[in-house]
């Protein structure tokens, strides 16, 4: 049995930080804060590399936000 949870949050609900530093340097400071504090990562996933086959199907869709790059953890 499998079972899939969709859970929505207003800005209020979740933690915000944002700063001027390049993707690899914030990805970097994030990992090294999960496995301090316990959270161990178990996956990274780079969701734009795996998006990016779409750019011309999507055409003016893709990436509009012109972001950097799409890094995901899994961690425990």
């Amino acid at each position: 049995m499998f079972f899939s949870l969709n859970a929505n949050a207003s800005s209020d609900s979740i933690y915000v930080k944002s700063a001027n530093v390049p993707l690899a340097d914030a990805y970097d400071s994030v990992y090294q804060e999960l496995e301090q504090r316990n959270f161990f990562v178990v996956f990274e996933a780079n969701i734009g590399k795996n998006i990016s086959r779409f750019e011309k199907k999507w055409a003016d869709e893709y990436n509009q936000n012109k972001l950097g790059g799409h890094p995901q953890y899994g961690f425990l």
